[in-house]
């Protein structure tokens, strides 16, 4: 197995495990507060990189992985490697 297919596993991983707790679309703020940037940045790397994401203020679940696996996940929502 090569590491990004590696990679690619621990993040479906993380995401199906963040989805089963919660299922509800989050707002833009929430998100740009993950990954510690304000919510105008976040737009811009949205636009930017993952076009296909709809410009509402919500993200649904399946956009938030899509803004994840482009975006990598935000520091703290990484399982811990001790």
């Amino acid at each position: 197995m090569q590491p990004v297919d590696k990679t690619l596993q621990n993040l479906q991983q993380i995401l199906i495990s963040n989805y089963e707790h919660s299922v509800q679309p989050k707002n833009r703020q929430t998100i740009a507060e993950e990954y510690g940037i304000h919510v105008s940045t976040l737009r811009r790397l949205i636009k930017n990189k993952c076009p296909e994401i709809p410009s509402r203020a919500s993200l649904m679940p399946a956009d938030i992985m899509v803004l994840y696996s482009r975006l990598g996940i935000p520091p703290y929502l990484k399982p811990r490697q001790d």
